[in-house]
């Protein structure tokens, strides 16, 4: 009796967790033009950014979500950039100047930051500190072919290990794509 007890307030814990689950609006958005996959607690903006770089123009596709009522700014985006950058650039010059960018436009320093990699193509995870440290920007960088995909989310420093952000960069995915 108490094992069949057990086993319906267990079951129940995993339906409201599930429901809960959604409630929060969590929902995976995907740009199959843009060859990814990622969790989001609601639908983003698209932008095309204009890009010039020592090898030409280029474009920055950024998808990003401001939720002013949970404190995060959720960012993801890709560039494909020219053949002509790989001849100029190593993979890690390429990642960390994607990282450096990403400090230099929010004005912030770089605090933490490690190698990573998604289906063996290289990455690199870090952490900016903003504004004396009043707020962060986690991200992560990944180069897959001549593509970089880059995930950031900007918060306050109180809620810089929300479980939001772990959900939002972990859950990146690369998907078939027309350019991947």
């Amino acid at each position: 009796m108490k094992t069949k007890m057990f086993k319906s307030l267990v079951l129940w814990a995993v339906v409201i967790l599930i429901s809960g689950c959604n409630i929060m609006g969590w929902k995976q958005y995907a740009s199959v033009e843009g060859g990814f996959s990622v969790q989001l607690p609601g639908e983003p903006e698209g932008q095309k950014i204009i890009l010039d770089t020592q090898v030409g123009r280029t474009y920055l596709n950024m998808y990003t979500l401001n939720r002013k009522d949970d404190n995060f700014i959720y960012a993801v985006g890709y560039v494909d950039y020219p053949d002509e950058l790989f001849n100029l650039k190593s993979v890690d010059q390429i990642l960390n100047d994607g990282r450096d960018g990403a400090a230099r436009n929010v004005q912030g320093v770089l605090t933490k930051e490690s190698n990573i990699s998604i289906e063996g193509y290289p990455g690199r995870e870090f952490t900016i500190e903003v504004g004396n440290g009043e707020a962060v920007v986690k991200g992560k960088l990944f180069l897959v072919g001549q593509r970089v995909y880059q995930l950031m989310v900007t918060t306050d420093k109180k809620w810089s290990d929300s479980y939001n952000i772990k959900r939002f960069l972990d859950s990146f995915q690369l998907i078939k794509s027309k350019t991947r």
